[in-house]
């Protein structure tokens, strides 16, 4: 035989590669398994692994490159046979004689003899390395292979790298502790190791952001990041930026594509490589998508080889029905097409689109017709199915699609000029929206629509008007619509009622903005208008928040968070961020003093407001301000209201009705940080700007900062005097969060003057509502001013648990003897202790569940269920849920 010497030549490593610490350590050390398996696509640095952990352990190795010329089972052995004899197998004069033999017997005489060598030379450990084992397919070799590791001596290693999983019984060695196995999942690289991998080759410094960003592009692919750590990433600061990246991602694209092609696509049996070809332009498939797509009946056989063979097939769900492929390699798969079958490149990604639009995978569809430029099909598509889209939130989608698309296709089709609109309208953009609404208007194909499409735009002119600040036009326009959509069954009505709760809240009318935009949460989920849903739901949380109702807004944001994962539970959630919704959730979980849920509500708008629109940025300033100001960081505080300050004044026009109280908060910032001297020239500069067109939220909040000015002042006839005032325009918009604020207020005023009995049943009414509602942030406001008032508060009118989160310790009181008798004779004040199924129900009620949702959680019937309520009601002394849960908290129950 002859041997061909550069195929026992072991991988040579240059200086650039990554020594994989993490993955040597798993692997262990010489003898700690028989069988070593890598097994991955190509690209994954199955070799280069497999040589670092030969040299970090100085062993004995042969090493032995597999081809298909190898699979005759005489050549594969005298190549085996010959490697260890290089290596310190000294005498193979039998083992070449049994050579002979493998032409034309088992193999198992041949691997006996070497076993029997082996154990010969205890005093070395062999090591044997088979790169590139899916080479081999001949069941001899790979029986005999099996047999070698089954009955192998303590001084023998096997490594085989392959790009299949081996026919081994892998099973039972994992049992008996002879393999250790590392699959793609684990070669991959992560964060740490991509920064040590471009230190190392680039000399670049890599942030832990930086190199997950490099990780999530990559997948952590060894072969794209070898060819990535090639391109210009050099900069003269040695740090790796987004721009750079970027650039070099794109620079290797090429490179890395064209890998995929010859070392990948090209290697694989015609069926798989088929099988890809038609699925690359799918983002996500399962078995039934395939079989759509292909018009065939074995998909779920390919998959199942796709995923034996390790080919970048990524499962998607827990039950292995969802799949897709990596990125790079469905990419490398569409540039394969593209460049060798144009023709069949496109009609395999039409084929796709139809098979995903029958499946309803509407986002999916899009995003590939745009990937092949096909207009006719974009326009048809659009028209279809774009307010679904719309519904399920993926407005800014379709803007940028819109915008990408040829301007003709848009000026002939009314559908999409209206589809535009309503994006433009979700994403805030409301400049655009009067003159795109008039073009509608003049459109010719607008008399051949039906009433639906008539009905849209005139929502559309009712919103343009509320852009003009034509109030008065804009909610005749949408009474008009609502009239006429009692006449037809158009998914519409929630638009309706959002706008009209946007015009009502602009005109201070609370309770009625409050009734409208329920309406519209209400109606947006039965039309599964998504981004309806969530606009509506903010506004109406922001609204909650000013009347102080924290646990019923929170309770309403669970519910409807649970929709919309049961909404989106087929497809990706949008990306979108409501500034209303989450504001809201900042503030209120402020004024509960959880900051850190406050913090998880404000994170995600930042990244936001530099390109926010003006009301947008406005919003966030002032709610990152309040946040801010409730956690002690006053200096950023008062930046954050100055920069919410400069929007409103450039702005005021198009602000003014929504505006939140900027200057109120800020006067409430240097009230907290004691800056009296500052706070002296803004409480001057909100007197002088106070107009009857004030919002109720920001004139509730201005009197507030007033009276804390006066607090500290200790001006308590003005004190005095401006509680009252809040007190009145709090009861005229049922804010009982005000009404708490304006009695604790009031409560000080009388201390200051004298009225201790006067102050202290007002704080207990204080108090009474501050429990009712769960407020805390208030009542720790103003500390030194306010601990006085509750030295003598009467401990049995408020729960300890309530008094522990406000952090006040009042002087402890004897009860009166009737009051011991009663509490003697009802232990915790209930009328009867609850059950432990009661208790189970109360504290479901109490996260926000309705009574469905309780009776799935506990396996019980509805009626049980209700029937455990009424139970709770009777024995706690409640009425309504609300009332109960506030008299559980009293009584320390939750």
């Amino acid at each position: 035989m002859i041997v061909l010497e550069t195929k026992l030549f072991p991988l040579r490593l240059d200086d650039s590669l990554l020594t994989r610490q993490r993955l040597l350590r798993r692997i262990g050390a010489p003898g700690s398994a028989r069988f070593i398996g890598l097994v991955a696509p190509a690209g994954f640095g199955k070799s280069t692994l497999a040589r670092q952990w030969t040299q970090s352990h100085h062993a004995l190795t042969s090493w032995i490159s597999l081809d298909p010329a190898d699979n005759s089972a005489s050549t594969f052995w005298g190549y085996v046979v010959e490697g260890l004899r290089r290596n310190g197998l000294e005498d193979v004069a039998e083992l070449r004689a049994r050579l002979q033999e493998t032409a034309h017997a088992n193999a198992r005489v041949l691997v006996t003899a070497l076993i029997n060598q082996l154990h010969l030379h205890q005093d070395r450990h062999f090591v044997l390395v088979l790169d590139d084992l899916h080479h081999i397919a001949n069941k001899d070799i790979l029986d005999g292979l099996t047999y070698l590791v089954d009955f192998a001596p303590a001084n023998f290693t096997l490594i085989v790298t392959s790009r299949n999983e081996p026919s081994f019984p892998l099973a039972r060695w994992k049992v008996k502790r002879y393999a250790r196995l590392l699959y793609s999942a684990d070669l991959v690289f992560d964060s740490r190791e991509v920064a040590d991998l471009f230190a190392l080759a680039l000399d670049v410094k890599v942030s832990p952001e930086a190199a997950a960003r490099v990780v999530g592009s990559t997948g952590g692919w060894a072969a794209a990041l070898q060819l990535l750590s090639q391109a210009d990433l050099k900069r003269a600061d040695g740090a790796l930026s987004n721009e750079k990246f970027e650039q070099a991602l794109a620079q290797a694209k090429k490179e890395i594509d064209d890998y995929v092609a010859q070392e990948v696509l090209d290697d694989l049996p015609t069926h798989l490589r088929e099988f890809i070809l038609e699925m690359a332009g799918a983002a996500r498939f399962d078995v039934a998508l395939c079989d759509l797509v292909r018009g065939a009946h074995d998909s779920h056989q390919i998959l199942q080889e796709l995923a034996a063979r390790n080919l970048f097939l990524i499962p998607l769900d827990d039950a292995g029905q969802w799949f897709r492929f990596h990125e790079l390699f469905r990419d490398g798969a569409l540039h394969y097409l593209r460049q060798r079958q144009p023709n069949v490149h496109l009609q395999h990604c039409r084929q796709v689109v139809q098979a995903s639009l029958e499946r309803r995978l509407y986002l999916e569809s899009v995003q590939l017709i745009m990937h092949i430029q096909a207009w006719d099909l974009l326009q048809s598509t659009l028209e279809n199915i774009g307010n679904q889209l719309v519904r399920q939130g993926y407005h800014l989608y379709i803007i940028e699609w819109l915008n990408d698309a040829p301007q003709e296709l848009l000026n002939q089709s009314l559908r999409l000029q209206l589809l535009k609109i309503w994006c433009l309208l979700y994403d805030n953009q409301f400049a655009a929206i009067p003159d795109l609404v008039e073009a509608a208007k003049k459109h010719p194909l607008l008399p051949e629509q039906d009433d639906t499409v008539r009905h849209e735009l005139r929502l559309l002119e009712a919103y343009a008007a509320r852009s003009r600040k034509d109030i008065q036009t804009a909610s005749a326009l949408t009474q008009s619509v609502l009239q006429d959509l009692q006449q037809i069954n158009a998914p519409i009505k929630s638009l309706a009622y959002f706008g009209l709760g946007n015009d009502y809240y602009g005109l201070g009318r609370l309770d009625d903005a409050m009734a409208a935009l329920k309406e519209a949460v209400t109606l947006g989920k039965l039309e599964q208008r998504f981004s309806t849903v969530l606009s509506s739901l903010g506004l109406l949380l922001w609204i909650m928040q000013i009347k102080g109702d924290f646990l019923h807004a929170i309770n309403l944001f669970r519910q409807t968070e649970l929709w919309v994962q049961s909404y989106h539970k087929d497809g990706p959630e949008p990306n979108i961020v409501s500034c209303w919704l989450n504001s809201s959730l900042v503030l209120i979980h402020c004024a509960l003093n959880n900051p850190e849920h406050a913090e998880r509500f404000l994170k995600p708008m930042l990244p936001f407001v530099d390109n926010a629109e003006p009301q947008q940025k406005l919003i966030t300033y002032y709610t990152w301000a309040e946040f801010n100001r409730h956690c002690g960081d006053y200096s950023q505080a008062l930046r954050h209201y100055e920069q919410a300050r400069e929007q409103l004044e450039h702005n005021q026009r198009e602000l003014a009705a929504f505006a939140p109280p900027v200057m109120a908060g800020k006067l409430h910032c240097l009230l907290d940080k004691g800056d009296m001297l500052h706070a002296e020239s803004v409480y001057a500069q909100i007197l002088s700007k106070i107009t009857t067109e004030t919002s109720p939220f920001e004139g509730m909040e201005n009197l507030s900062a007033q009276a804390r000015y006066f607090l500290h002042k200790q001006q308590w006839p003005n004190l005095q005097e401006t509680s009252e005032l809040i007190q009145a325009l709090a009861e005229s918009h049922n804010s009982s969060r005000y009404q708490a604020q304006a009695k604790l207020l009031h409560a000080a005023a009388l201390a200051g003057q004298n009225q201790p009995e006067a102050a202290r049943r007002l704080l207990s009414e204080a108090l009474a509502l501050g429990e009712s509602n769960d407020f805390v942030a208030m009542f720790l406001a103003d500390e030194a001013c306010l601990k006085p008032l509750y030295a003598n508060l009467n401990v049995a009118e408020t729960s300890q648990a309530y008094l522990e989160k406000l952090q006040i310790n009042p002087l402890p009181q004897k009860p009166a003897p009737a009051q011991e008798e009663a509490t003697l004779s009802q232990p915790g004040g209930l009328l009867e202790e609850l059950s432990k199924r009661e208790m189970e129900v109360l504290t479901l009620i109490y996260e926000g569940l309705p009574n469905k949702k309780i009776a799935d959680r506990l396996f019980l019937a509805p009626a049980t269920v209700k029937a455990h309520i009424r139970n709770i009601y009777g024995k706690i002394g409640a009425a309504s849920r609300t009332e109960a849960l506030a008299r559980a908290r009293h009584l320390g129950l939750l």
